[in-house]
């Protein structure tokens, strides 16, 4: 979203949607959050590649999620007859379905409102995907006690995966997945195969966690999971057919 390929996304995500694929959406908000902090001169403590969520932290990683969630419901509801969305009708669903607890104090750090995943209200979620909707998951989640803690989307959508027995996780990032030492992208990998890579993936970076996420999901369950590059305009479409990404 934030280098100018929403469109083409949601276009892809509507026509997936009319074939009868059942679509849970988690989005990322790390490039909004990191240029909105920049220009309010907010530095935020990071350790492996985390930052900590304190008070001014959490002020622009609410705002921008909630933007960013409309934005998609939005475009999502585009009906007209110049748009690839016309004569499709979309409802796109969103609410508190993750609840998560907090990271806690790590290595004598209070991470404040940094997050993980507690639990994934799949019942609440498959009711929504069998009335035919889109259900759109920030990378938030919400404690017992009316807290909300920011969460790591890869995370989130590996819990999703998970919790709902998914067909496939795809996960789409800068790289097109991993490669071998020559080079060549690695068409398909076991979890045994593709964990061991974890050791040379820089902490916290978008590889490290897609790649943690992939191997998690597909040993607890998950069919196929697959690492794309959201610049390949075709990736997404093209990883409904077997065999066409990488998948641990």
């Amino acid at each position: 979203m934030a280098s100018g390929r929403g469109e083409q996304l949601i276009q892809d995500l509507a026509l997936l949607h009319t074939l009868g694929v059942r679509l849970v959406v988690v989005f990322g908000i790390r490039p909004q959050v990191h240029e909105a902090l920049t220009a309010a001169g907010v530095e935020p403590t990071r350790i492996d590649g985390r930052w900590v969520a304190d008070r001014a932290v959490m002020a622009h990683v609410e705002q921008v999620a909630a933007h960013q969630r409309l934005w998609l419901e939005a475009r999502l509801s585009l009906g007209l007859p110049s748009t690839p969305l016309h004569g499709v009708e979309l409802s796109v669903i969103s609410g508190n379905l993750v609840t998560a607890k907090p990271l806690g104090v790590r290595e004598g750090v209070d991470f404040d409102h940094s997050g993980e995943v507690r639990r994934v209200r799949a019942s609440a979620i498959e009711g929504l995907l069998e009335k035919g909707s889109l259900v759109l998951l920030p990378p938030l989640g919400f404690s017992s006690t009316g807290e909300v803690f920011d969460l790591d989307a890869s995370e989130v959508a590996q819990h999703a995966a998970v919790a709902l027995k998914a067909d496939k996780l795809i996960l789409l990032g800068e790289s097109e997945g991993l490669e071998d030492e020559q080079g060549a992208l690695l068409r398909q990998l076991s979890p045994a195969e593709a964990e061991p890579r974890l050791t040379h993936a820089v902490p916290g970076s978008e590889l490290a966690r897609h790649l943690q996420a992939a191997c998690t999901a597909a040993r607890e369950g998950v069919a196929r999971t697959h690492l794309l590059s959201w610049r390949n305009h075709d990736a997404l479409l093209g990883s409904c057919s077997p065999g066409t990404a990488w998948a641990p």
